[in-house]
């Protein structure tokens, strides 16, 4: 199964807002995207990872990558490990 997208509510001030999720993991990958603000900017999410030591990790990309989610944890992990955030490989 993919990712669910369920749409924020615009009376609460989130128009155009979605948080994408995988319902179907016990650590689900969840993203919140967000549409374009200006004309000619791509819609955009962002994503938080909590990491050991209680450090959290948000990042921003283009939300044209949201069908790549699965590699997300992966492509990261060589920056996290730079940056003392997770074990070596």
């Amino acid at each position: 199964m993919g990712l669910v997208g369920k749409p924020l509510s615009g009376a609460e001030g989130f128009e155009g807002e979605t948080v994408w999720y995988d319902p179907l993991s016990a650590r689900p990958f969840v993203a919140k995207c967000i549409e374009p603000v200006e004309a000619g900017q791509p819609a955009a999410c962002l994503r938080t990872v909590h990491l050991p030591g209680q450090i959290a990790l948000t990042y921003r990309f283009d939300a044209s990558l949201l069908p790549y989610w699965k590699t997300f944890d992966e492509t990261l992990k060589p920056w996290l490990v730079q940056i003392g955030a997770q074990a070596g490989q």
